[in-house]
């Protein structure tokens, strides 16, 4: 029992170090765009270019240990992660640091894809279930420490601070991994199934209701990624906060999505995922329509910045794991495999909008930014209904 907590305990914390990978950079965007001399449409692009290297993450990791040893697989993944974070935090180029940013994405995913599977191997299927509902909940959290991290970070050492500190969490892993992970039943041989992976995602690529919960599910995570990206441009230039000051309004503008994940959780058997998706998608269309109003007129009052800001995250939050759970339940077979489709079309969302979004910024300001954040929310509530 024991052992079989601990081995939990060592994979459950790479779900956040996984969060981090993709997230904690990005408080620090407009620092990095000076430390690079690049313009802030080319600096906004990085979270594009982390997450394209996790979106062939997941369908490269997950599929690799069920041919090979899970733990060999995850042993692997945690070492390049290692070595991609400290090479990352040593770029002395824009271009050098995209291609280890990408690199650290591509190696973050093992968590997330592998993990999964090991804790099934742990646990079984059923009291794996509850295991990574917990894991679940460390996730939603990750998110809020962001802010207050990476700008602490920043200013005890500098911006390379947070690679360095990924890299030291991953070696603590990598020590815990190698003492009480062991090699013992969790080595898998291609069973015949698996041959057939092609086909099972093509059966749930033409399952019309998995395709529309999963892309507004990506649409989501779009909007909830690119919003976290902007944080440090709306606060620290806009509204012209102070650094500290943004430390703390980004750990309050964040909080309400762990609770409506946590509400979500408590509420689903209750209210059923459609009803409470439909809220979530009021709370995301008022908090997008007040940032509208609010750049559009040059309104520079943080509270209700803040305020809006505030329900678009209570609405991805009440959303991200609705729209999960009503992906997975529209499948009746495959479930591996919808899982493996759901996270990389999950990831494609916030590569697309963030992309769209480093243009947009520059084109039209924090408005182009709300009108984007808008346009967004109203197709994903549109591809549900259809």
């Amino acid at each position: 029992m024991r052992s079989r907590l601990l081995k939990s305990l060592i994979i459950g914390s790479g779900f956040p170090l996984t969060q981090l990978a993709i997230l904690l950079f990005t408080p620090l965007l407009p620092v990095l765009g000076r430390a690079f001399d690049v313009s802030s449409d080319q600096i906004l692009l990085t979270p594009t270019v982390v997450l394209i290297g996790y979106l062939l993450g997941h369908l490269f990791w997950g599929t690799l240990s069920d041919y090979w040893n899970r733990r060999h697989t995850l042993l692997l993944g945690l070492l390049l992660f290692i070595a991609s974070a400290l090479l990352t935090g040593l770029s002395g180029n824009l271009t050098l640091f995209w291609l280890f940013s990408c690199i650290l994405g591509f190696s973050a995913a093992t968590f997330t894809s592998v993990g999964n599977a090991f804790m099934v191997d742990i646990y079984g299927k059923e009291k794996a279930v509850g295991a990574i509902a917990y894991i679940g909940i460390a996730m939603a959290t990750t998110p809020i420490i962001v802010p207050p991290l990476s700008m602490a970070l920043y200013h005890a050492f500098n911006w390379s601070a947070i690679y360095e500190f990924m890299a030291c969490y991953g070696i603590v892993m990598l020590i815990g991994f190698l003492m009480f992970v062991r090699a013992r039943g969790d080595s898998q041989a291609p069973a015949a199934h698996e041959l057939h992976l092609l086909k099972r995602y093509a059966s749930h690529l033409t399952n019309t209701q998995f395709i529309k919960n999963v892309a507004s599910l990506a649409l989501k995570f779009g909007v909830f990624v690119t919003s976290i990206s902007m944080l440090p441009y709306i606060y620290v230039h806009y509204l012209t906060v102070t650094r500290v000051d943004f430390s703390i309004l980004g750990f309050v503008v964040l909080l309400p999505s762990l609770i409506m994940a946590i509400v979500a959780k408590t509420l689903v058997k209750a209210y059923g995922t459609k009803r409470l998706i439909n809220v979530a998608a009021v709370l995301t269309l008022i908090g997008s329509v007040g940032l509208v109003f609010l750049f559009f007129l040059g309104v520079k009052v943080v509270l209700l910045v803040t305020l809006a800001l505030m329900f678009i995250f209570a609405g991805v939050g009440l959303s991200l794991p609705m729209c999960k759970g009503a992906s997975m339940t529209s499948v009746s077979h495959s479930f591996g495999a919808a899982s493996s489709l759901m996270k990389c079309l999950q990831t494609l969302g916030p590569v697309v909008v963030t992309g769209i979004n480093a243009d947009v910024h520059q084109a039209f300001g924090l408005l182009g930014f709300a009108v984007l954040l808008l346009i967004v929310s109203i197709i994903s509530t549109i591809v549900r209904l259809l």
